[in-house]
């Protein structure tokens, strides 16, 4: 993050298209119509990117509405989390798009074509408000009063094996049959180190219905899921996004006049003062629903404080003394900078995972669609979650899938993680029954009926 500097605060968007849509006089420095460029170009090419994510989006669903057999487009899109599953990329765009337009109004009269920095500025200021409105719309319609149709509640804690446990539906918390290895092993302490870790990032809090009945405010819910798996407080994500967009603000604002020191100092303190709010807030509220996004954003906050603390302290001393004397604020704050990349480079490649893992969801949904009640596997209850530690689902498997979709007894509410699950459950199912249906180990007898067998399962034969 670059304080009062406007011309270096601009960027060319998410993904730079390099679109130049105008030109401007020669007699500007080059640095300034560099900039104009810029953001007129990361405008337009985060519109563009924003338009290329919705389609992609949208056939998608097409293609699941096809593939599946039947189910109306309407539910494929919530397969998809739409309009929740475009905040992500929506959120990405802010920053840049921000400061593109305070930069685009800042410069109208050194523009070559103001018509059109006014309309492109107009165009940015409504894109970095929808998130914030959006978000704030959520949190008064649906959570917020005596009338609110959700709640967010914690999940079940089992202390007695050092771990948080998703609750069942009945309640209790999901029974853990691994092996029990010695303490002293290097095996446990690598299991322990990887339980640490699925534990950060496993969602501890959990949104449903007010009326208990997700099935119908199920389509609300799976639309909003992408929203609803990250935060637990919904206003403190429009705070979030507000802050976001202030900061940029800020930054382009700050720098218009390189001869107002004033500016830059009033600038700076106010996205200081912002920063530091929302750390407090966030330390104080908890809004995210695992302690990885906790610690991410609290990380994250604390270093750009740092990064405007540190040009701030050097504004002050360059204006003091020898320009060259603070030089060391300078390096402080640029690696404060690079850290936050690092940071968020994690972030992204646990965003990655989750991506490779909600498609390996979906494949199997749209497996379990298409195959017909016969052919689908006799398989365990999938509810049954005392009875298989694997079966235990992630959040966005119960909000991202519609729930009016049903393959003949088998709920599609919670699904297994991979295809081989698939096999080890027909394999433990044929150590209990035969191909006909009856027990092994007990006399058949004529005329028996499987019914209580077919209720268990959840399959016809």
């Amino acid at each position: 993050m670059v304080m009062c500097d406007a011309d270096s605060a601009v960027g060319g968007g998410v993904v730079d298209l390099g679109f130049v849509l105008c030109v401007d006089d020669d007699s500007l420095p080059t640095s300034r119509r560099s900039a104009m460029v810029a953001a007129r170009s990361a405008v337009v090419s985060n519109i563009a990117l924003l338009g290329v994510a919705l389609v992609f989006l949208l056939l998608l669903a097409m293609l699941w509405s096809y593939a599946s057999g039947g189910v109306p487009l309407a539910a494929s899109t919530a397969v998809f989390c739409l309009p929740s599953s475009l905040m992500p990329v929506w959120t990405t765009t802010l920053p840049s798009t921000a400061a593109a337009a305070v930069y685009l109004f800042g410069r109208l009269g050194d523009s070559g074509c103001p018509g059109v920095d006014v309309v492109l500025g107009v165009c940015g200021v409504l894109m970095v408000l929808v998130p914030a409105l959006a978000y704030a719309g959520l949190w008064l319609g649906y959570t917020y009063g005596r009338g609110a149709r959700w709640f967010c509640n914690l999940v079940d804690v089992d202390i007695t094996n050092n771990s948080v446990q998703p609750a069942t539906s009945s309640g209790k918390p999901h029974t853990n049959l691994s092996t029990d290895i010695s303490s002293n092993s290097p095996l446990s302490r690598i299991d322990c180190l990887l339980l640490h870790l699925r534990e950060g990032t496993r969602r501890r809090w959990k949104w449903r219905a007010v009326d208990g009945n997700e099935r119908r405010s199920g389509q609300h819910l799976q639309r909003a899921a992408v929203v609803l798996t990250e935060y637990r407080v919904l206003w403190y994500a429009a705070l979030d996004s507000a802050v976001l967009v202030g900061i940029a603000m800020l930054a382009v604002g700050g720098g218009l006049s390189a001869q107002d020191t004033r500016l830059c100092r009033g600038s700076t303190i106010a996205a200081l003062v912002l920063l530091v709010g929302q750390l407090a807030t966030a330390v104080g509220v908890r809004p995210f629903t695992t302690l990885f996004s906790l610690v991410h954003g609290c990380a994250t906050l604390a270093l750009t404080c740092l990064s405007v603390l540190g040009q701030l302290l050097y504004g002050a001393a360059a204006s003091s003394s020898d320009s060259t004397s603070g030089m060391w604020l300078v390096t402080a704050s640029a690696v404060c900078d690079l850290a936050v990349v690092g940071v968020s480079a994690l972030r992204m490649v646990l965003d990655v995972v989750e991506l490779v893992r909600a498609v390996r969801r979906r494949y199997l949904k749209l497996r379990l669609l298409r195959s017909s009640a016969h052919e689908v596997p006799a398989l365990l209850d999938v509810n049954d979650d005392d009875a298989l530690r694997m079966l235990t689902p992630s959040q966005e498997d119960e909000l991202c899938y519609p729930p009016a979709v049903v393959i003949e007894h088998i709920t599609l509410h919670r699904l297994l993680e991979s295809v081989d699950d698939l096999a080890m459950l027909h394999q433990l199912n044929k150590g209990f029954w035969d191909e006909s249906g009856a027990a092994l180990g007990v006399d058949e007898t004529v005329g028996e009926d499987h019914g209580l067998r077919r209720a268990l399962l959840g399959v016809n034969f």
